[in-house]
């Protein structure tokens, strides 16, 4: 999803600047083409570096929560 939202806003994007300068994006639809699939390339890697980035967060703060329970259960004793 991440990714064809990012390649819809290239391709507005390369739509408002070819009007902006009178080019007519039709007749460049290879260029069309490309700025839309780097869009989509780039909101997919970034999506995925994201969600990795998440999932290490998320085992890092459930190490720390089992680490602090154990801790705790030591001293209970």
């Amino acid at each position: 999803m991440a990714g064809l939202c990012v390649a819809v806003v290239a391709l507005g994007g390369d739509l408002a600047v070819s009007a902006f300068y009178g080019w007519s994006a039709m007749n460049n639809l290879l260029i069309a083409g490309l700025i839309t699939l780097g869009g989509f390339v780039t909101g997919f890697v970034g999506y995925k570096r994201v969600a990795q980035s998440n999932r290490r967060a998320i085992r890092f703060e459930l190490d720390q929560i089992n680490a602090g329970a154990q801790d705790a259960a030591r001293h209970s004793d």
